[in-house]
């Protein structure tokens, strides 16, 4: 099995999502079987695939998955595969006939010509459906089971012409809203604050990632069920031209991720500068796996920090320290914004921030 992203502790909800998952994907059935995840980020995609998993690993004797939301990226997870496959993969199967030093065409023809025909592909994140042709990251097969994320519908639009159906990933239920909110925040659900939490559910388009935040704001204390949607909606004014035009695709529901993770951010820069800058640094690099022993070379760098960017001089001082670096990292961690992978045989500890983070750049 391929290395998996981090799943998150706990998972609400989509019980229907993932019984269309099952039947749609059930290795069983003759053909290749596929399934098209979309919604914007922050939805829950890549965790409802994770979650899949988790669940019915034991049908499939093997798991690829592919992080495509750059091409370098789709580069990188194939030759991780390729490894993964030229080693572990059972010796006793047909030839491969692919002999060139492309990994990923070895990989496709792997799991296209094989013996053992049980095996899932994900392709996460495709989202840059302009760099890179989708199809040509699929096998062409007539056994095996894919499941794509992507933030864009066309990209179910474009694999149901090739027996993909599509699940449009939108809000948690009320119930399941609720109780992530609650729970995250470490609140009692009692039928007082279930009340008040209903409304934030229902403010928020009952995205996953931003009742997540909204959950760690409420724990802070940096916002309580009463004042909310008052801090909320004061957030989203000083936000408006940043946000999309109203009429616009998703309008509402991007409104809600950008306003969380401002209200996060302000939080952030009261509390840790160093915090704040390593945030900023992350999403200029993006949405992938940054080594922490990088990182802490920051000190290194010859060249000046601008002396009117007080956040990067705290980071270049903080990354002296290794101890004092970590727990600002800690804090990104807590607050969900930053996921931390340990060390493993295969990769360095490393840091990752959410797709829908990368807002922070701006």
């Amino acid at each position: 099995m391929s290395e998996l992203p981090i799943s998150t502790p706990r998972f609400y909800g989509r019980d229907t999502e993932l019984e269309e998952l099952s039947s749609t994907l059930d290795p069983t059935k003759f053909g290749r079987k596929g399934i098209v995840l979309f919604g914007i980020g922050g939805s829950g995609k890549t965790q409802l695939a994770l979650q899949y998993i988790k669940k019915w690993k034991q049908l499939y004797q093997a798991v690829i998955w592919i992080n495509s939301f750059t091409s370098e990226q789709i580069i990188e997870s194939f030759t991780e595969a390729f490894h993964l496959v030229s080693k572990l993969w059972p010796v006793k199967d047909l030839p491969n006939p692919y002999v060139g030093e492309n990994k990923l065409n070895f990989v496709l023809a792997r799991l296209r010509s094989t013996l053992y025909r049980n095996w899932l592909l994900v392709i996460d994140s495709a989202d840059d459906l302009d760099s890179y042709n989708l199809v040509q990251l699929l096998p062409d097969t007539h056994h095996g089971s894919i499941i794509v994320t992507s933030a864009r519908r066309d990209a179910s639009d474009i694999l149901d012409a090739h027996g993909f159906s599509g699940i449009e990933i939108d809000k948690l239920d009320d119930h399941s809203g609720r109780e992530l909110l609650l729970g995250r925040a470490g609140i009692s659900n009692s039928s007082h604050n279930s009340s008040h939490a209903a409304t934030i559910v229902k403010e928020l388009n009952g995205l996953p990632l931003a009742l997540e935040q909204a959950g760690i704001l409420l724990r802070r204390k940096v916002v309580n069920l009463k004042n909310f949607i008052e801090e909320y909606h004061t957030q989203s004014n000083r936000l408006m031209g940043h946000l999309p035009n109203a009429g616009e695709v998703q309008y509402d529901k991007t409104r809600s991720m950008y306003t969380i993770l401002s209200m996060l951010y302000s939080f952030v820069k009261q509390q840790s500068p160093t915090a704040a800058a390593i945030l900023r640094l992350l999403a200029v690099i993006g949405p992938t796996q940054v080594p922490i022993c990088l990182l802490l070379r920051i000190s290194q760098l010859n060249s000046r920090i601008p002396s009117a960017d007080p956040e990067f001089q705290s980071l270049h001082d903080s990354s002296k320290v290794g101890a004092i670096f970590r727990l600002h990292l800690n804090l990104l961690e807590d607050l969900c914004l930053v996921k931390i992978r340990p060390a493993s045989g295969k990769s360095l500890e490393s840091a990752l921030l959410h797709r829908a983070d990368v807002w922070y750049r701006c």
